[in-house]
């Protein structure tokens, strides 16, 4: 004979399944993938400075499975490594502020091969 598991107890067995489903899940974004964002981005100017090109930027990539879509986030510093592409896990992503536009965020989905956005330091260009 089956007993049936009080309510909270049930809730308290199931919470770690349910967190770990609501975790964004990862992957390692292709070279192919990240060579159409790059070809899509335009790095923000700020007023009165020239554009600063984009090989000469560290450019770091991270892949995440968002709403079912395959999406890479991406973060542009201008110093601390030597320029170039760097894949990391989303949690290695630079975080740092910075004045202007010393760091650039994108977003890409790759599924439907379009740059969600371009932001420079809260604002979006």
């Amino acid at each position: 004979m089956l007993k049936m598991i009080p309510k909270s107890l049930a809730l308290v067995l199931l919470l770690p399944t349910l967190s770990w489903a609501a975790l964004p899940q990862t992957y390692e974004p292709d070279m192919p993938s990240i060579v159409k964002l790059e070809k899509s981005v335009r790095i923000p100017k700020e007023p009165g400075k020239k554009r600063v090109p984009l090989a000469q930027w560290v450019r770091y990539y991270a892949g995440q499975l968002m709403w079912g879509r395959r999406v890479i986030a991406g973060t542009y510093v201008l110093t601390g490594r030597a320029p170039g592409i760097y894949i990391v896990k989303p949690n290695q992503l630079p975080t740092r502020a910075a004045p202007g536009c010393d760091i650039v965020h994108v977003l890409y989905d790759v599924d439907a091969k379009r740059l969600g956005g371009v932001y420079c330091n809260g604002a979006q260009f």
